[in-house]
């Protein structure tokens, strides 16, 4: 299994509109940038909008801890 010292980029297959209410499937947004990269901060998956240099950081071991919580 391949670790996460080196950075991997995907583009979503589908464009979104993000809004504070939701996001959603939309012709005219933009695709998601997802990135796993793993560094001297953790783990962290990246999400940002096509074209935007900001990205959103999220702990991977926080995710997954959330999603079992979620699933309960």
């Amino acid at each position: 299994m391949t670790d996460m010292s080196h950075s991997v980029p995907r583009t979503t297959v589908a464009p979104f509109r993000i809004t504070v209410s939701g996001a959603y499937r939309d012709v005219n947004g933009r695709k998601l940038v997802v990135e796993l990269a793993g560094g001297e901060h953790g783990d962290l998956l990246r999400i940002r909008e096509a074209g935007r240099r900001t990205w959103v950081e999220l702990d991977v071991a926080e995710l997954y801890r959330r999603g079992l919580i979620r699933k309960g």
